[in-house]
C-alpha cells in the first residue's frame, strides 16, 4: 500500500520525469575523430589520386556505417556515416530520428555532413554504446529549412529526396538500421526455409460506433480450420504497418512452427482517414467499438478464443497507448498488452498543440496534464491485465536539444513511470528497454518476445523471468 500512495503521489504532483540520468548514450563527434578517414586524408593530401576510390571499394565490401574503437571506451564504439558526393553536392544531411530528432530540429547545421577535404567522402561522426540499433538516412542538397517551416506540397518533395544508404544492405521501411555488434539479437525474423506460411487477408469492416470504415488485415495460421478450435486473438493497432514493419507474416510463421506460441490469428487494425490521432488518443468510443463490434464480429467470422488470457493488444507509440487503454476499459475481452514505446506522456489536444509549437508559435502549457491514462491506472482498481512493455534510450525528447517542449517531456520516463505504477498496483509487467529510438527495427524483435512472455505455447519455458518488471 506505501508504494501505491508514492506511486500516485508521484503521478499526481509531477507532469512527467526529466530525460532519465544516463539515457543519453549518443555522443555527436565533432571533429575527424575516425583513423580510417585520417589516414584516408593524409593519402589525399599527398597526392594519392586513386586513394578515394579504394576507399569507396573497401567500404562497399565492409559494408556502413564504418565502425571503429572509440578511443579510452570499451563500451562505446565510434561509428561514422557515410555519403559519396558528386561534383556538384552542396550539402549532405543525416536524417535520424534516434540520433537527433528532426522533427522538432530547428538547427538544421547540427544535421550536416563534413566533407573530408579532397575527396568525394562526406561523414559525420558518433560515439555509440556497442548495443545501439538506429535508422537513418541521407538528405542530399537538402534545402536546409526545417521541414516544419516548408509547405506540405514541399514536405513531400522533401521526403522524396531522403535516399538510403547504398553501403547497407540492412533496411526496413525505406530506412537503413546501423547494427552494432551488442544489439540484441532478432532472431525470429527472418523468414526460415520449410516453415508452414500462414495467410494475411485484406477486410473492410464499417463501425457505426465510431462512424466510419477502416481496413483490417487478418493474419490466419498454416493449419487454419475455420470450425473447430478457438484461435487466441491479437489485436495490432496501426493495422498493415504492424503486420508489414513489427510483425510480419514471417515472424508468426516461425514463432508457430517452434511451438514458442499457439497458432492464433493476428488482426492488424487500421485507422479511418484523417481519424488516427482521434481514434487512438483515449478516445472513448474506440474501446466500446472494439468490444461491442470488432471483437463479436471475429468470433462469428474466424473462431477467436473468448478467454482473455489468450486475448492480447497491441501497438507502437500511440497505438501502444490505445491498447493499454483498451485493457483499462474492457479487461474481459483483453487480458494482455504489448506496448512499443507507448506514449504514456500523452494527454488529449497535445497534438494540436504541438503542431503549432512546430510551426514556430509560443503555446504555453500546464505541464502537470500529461500521462493522462496514468493517472487513469492510478484510480482504477487492478484489472486482470499483464504487460509487455518496452522503450528506448534514445526516444527522449528532452534529451534532444534544441526542443520546443524544452526538457518537459520524455517518452522513455514516462514508461519506466507507467510500469512503476502497475507493480505499484500489483500487475504482473514485463519491461525491456533498448539502445534505439523510435522505429519499427528494434520493435520487431520484442513483437515475437511479447508475445512469447504473454501467451507463448511450450516453447516459453525458461523465456520468463520470476521477478515482476525486470527487464526480459
Amino acid at each position: 500500500m506505501k508504494r501505491l500512495l508514492i506511486a500516485a503521489a508521484v503521478v499526481v504532483s509531477l507532469a512527467l520525469a526529466r530525460a532519465p540520468a544516463g539515457a543519453q548514450t549518443v555522443i555527436p563527434v565533432n571533429h575527424l575523430a575516425s583513423p580510417r578517414l585520417a589516414a584516408l586524408e593524409r593519402e589525399s593530401r599527398g597526392g594519392n589520386r586513386a586513394a578515394p576510390e579504394s576507399f569507396w571499394r573497401e567500404a562497399a565490401d565492409r559494408g556502413a556505417p564504418l565502425i571503429e574503437p572509440a578511443a579510452g571506451s570499451d563500451k562505446y564504439l565510434l561509428v561514422t556515416f557515410l555519403w559519396r558526393g558528386g561534383e556538384g553536392t552542396k550539402n549532405v544531411l543525416l536524417i535520424s530520428t534516434d540520433l537527433h530528432r528532426l522533427v522538432n530540429e530547428q538547427d538544421v547545421e547540427r544535421l550536416r555532413l563534413s566533407r573530408l577535404g579532397g575527396t568525394d567522402v562526406w561523414f559525420k561522426s558518433y560515439r555509440l554504446r556497442r548495443d545501439a540499433r538506429v535508422t537513418y538516412r541521407f538528405s542530399p542538397d537538402d534545402p536546409l529549412v526545417p521541414p516544419s517551416r516548408l509547405k506540405p506540397e514541399d514536405q513531400a518533395k522533401l521526403s522524396e529526396n531522403y535516399r538510403p544508404d547504398p553501403l547497407n544492405p540492412l533496411q526496413l521501411e525505406g530506412e537503413s538500421i546501423g547494427e552494432l555488434p551488442d544489439a540484441p539479437p532478432q532472431p525470429w525474423i527472418k523468414k526460415r526455409p520449410g516453415v508452414p506460411e500462414g495467410k494475411l487477408e485484406e477486410r473492410q469492416f464499417k463501425s457505426a460506433i465510431l462512424g466510419n470504415e477502416r481496413k483490417l488485415i487478418v493474419y490466419t495460421p498454416a493449419d487454419y480450420r475455420a470450425e473447430g478450435r478457438a484461435y487466441p486473438l491479437m489485436l495490432a493497432f496501426t493495422g498493415d504497418y504492424y503486420l508489414r514493419a513489427i510483425l510480419p507474416p514471417a515472424t508468426l510463421d516461425n514463432l508457430i512452427a517452434a511451438g514458442a506460441v499457439p497458432p492464433m490469428i493476428v488482426v492488424g487494425v487500421g485507422s479511418a482517414p484523417g481519424h488516427h490521432i482521434r481514434d487512438l488518443g483515449l478516445y472513448e468510443a474506440f474501446p466500446e467499438f472494439l468490444a461491442k463490434e470488432l471483437v463479436p464480429w471475429l468470433r462469428r467470422e474466424y473462431g477467436v478464443a473468448t478467454d482473455p488470457t489468450r486475448t492480447v493488444v497491441a501497438g507502437a507509440s500511440i497505438a501502444g497507448l490505445a491498447a493499454s487503454f483498451a485493457a483499462l476499459k474492457h479487461p474481459e475481452l483483453f487480458g494482455n498488452v504489448l506496448s512499443h514505446s507507448g506514449s504514456y506522456w500523452f494527454k488529449p489536444g497535445i497534438v494540436e498543440k504541438y503542431q503549432r509549437i512546430a510551426a514556430g508559435e509560443t503555446v504555453e502549457d500546464d505541464f502537470a496534464e500529461f500521462g493522462a491514462l496514468i493517472k487513469e491506472y492510478v484510480k482504477a482498481p487492478k484489472r486482470p491485465v499483464r504487460f509487455y512493455l518496452e522503450a528506448g534510450l534514445l526516444e527522449d525528447l528532452a534529451s534532444h536539444e534544441p526542443s520546443p517542449w524544452k526538457g518537459s517531456i520524455s517518452l522513455l520516463a514516462s514508461n519506466r513511470h507507467f510500469r512503476d505504477v502497475l507493480q505499484a498496483k500489483g500487475y504482473e509487467v514485463h519491461y525491456r528497454e533498448f539502445n534505439g529510438g523510435h522505429s519499427a527495427a528494434n520493435w520487431r524483435g520484442a513483437a515475437a518476445d511479447g508475445l512469447i512472455a504473454l501467451i507463448g505455447g511450450p516453447g516459453r519455458a525458461g523465456t520468463r523471468r520470476s521477478a515482476v518488471g525486470r527487464a526480459e
